[in-house]
């Protein structure tokens, strides 16, 4: 867990990075104790393989999972490259290799004596949910191959999946909920207010009812809608007419850092992995 101080601001403004943490399925979610011997700090490598590019996230953490710099680069370790994995649908080798360059960089700021005990996720977005037939799983299947063969730090086959459009952040439903807001601001209600009207449309009605939603994501917006809502109050226990803030990134210790995914999964992925803790029945 975040110490107290900074958990006011890291779990009240950042739905995107609870969303995260609350809905990987692949990790263990026990509650771990770190080992008082072990490392002061932990590393994580998050990679977001978007439509128009691949980007790679490192993070570094303290024994309490505060954010911690990471030599001149800040608080994060920021790398991308284009184009995108699904630009590479029929090679998907070639849109593996499209990612070492990353894995380079990641393995160049993590010391190397921590790169095993440094776990590495891979999360999909929009892009590839958008392929035909197993042509997305197939490079999914090349990015684990070549993770597993090309890298030692720590993975797992179920770190690199695609993401729902729930998992990928929920800022940008603030404008899908309200139209007129002009700000990060909305109310769970608000969601399941939408997801009212969107289950009940005809898929060639909900572009124009919803015209702030990207066509590739109307498919998934009654499912999304009813997640955002379930996840907030029944997953967080948050009142539905509580106003909550969302965005895209905040100021933490002097340095902005960027509110989505990658970072929650970061948490996540740091706080659940089993080479450096000890399970607890806690």
């Amino acid at each position: 867990m975040l110490k107290k101080n900074s958990s006011l601001v890291l779990m009240t403004c950042l739905v995107v990075l609870l969303i995260c943490v609350k809905s990987s399925h692949e990790h263990s979610h026990i509650r771990r104790n770190l080992l008082s011997n072990q490392t002061d700090s932990y590393y994580a490598v998050i990679f977001d393989a978007g439509s128009s590019g691949s980007r790679v996230h490192v993070f570094r953490f303290s024994q309490n999972l505060d954010l911690l710099p990471i030599g001149e680069y800040g608080l994060e370790v920021f790398d991308k490259v284009k184009p995108g994995l699904s630009s590479y649908e029929n090679d998907p080798k070639a849109a593996a290799k499209s990612l070492e360059p990353l894995l380079i960089k990641a393995e160049s700021v993590v010391p190397i004596n921590l790169h095993t005990d440094t776990p590495v996720e891979l999360g999909a977005t929009a892009g590839l949910r958008m392929l035909k037939g197993n042509t997305a799983e197939r490079i999914m299947q090349s990015v684990r191959n070549m993770l597993k063969n090309e890298s030692i730090f720590e993975y797992k086959d179920g770190w690199v999946s695609i993401l729902s459009g729930a998992q990928e952040g929920s800022y940008f439903w603030v404008n899908i909920v309200d139209p007129k807001a002009s700000s990060g601001k909305a109310k769970p209600i608000q969601y399941l207010n939408a997801a009212k009207i969107a289950c009940k449309l005809k898929a060639e009605e909900v572009k124009y009812v919803f015209p702030n939603v990207d066509s590739k994501d109307l498919p998934y917006l009654c499912m999304d809608m009813i997640y955002q809502f379930s996840l907030l109050v029944d997953g967080f226990g948050l009142n539905p007419h509580r106003e909550i803030t969302l965005v895209h990134d905040i100021n933490y210790k002097n340095n902005r850092v960027e509110a989505a995914w990658p970072l929650g999964c970061a948490i996540d992925v740091v706080s659940s992995s089993s080479s450096r803790t000890h399970i607890s029945s806690s």
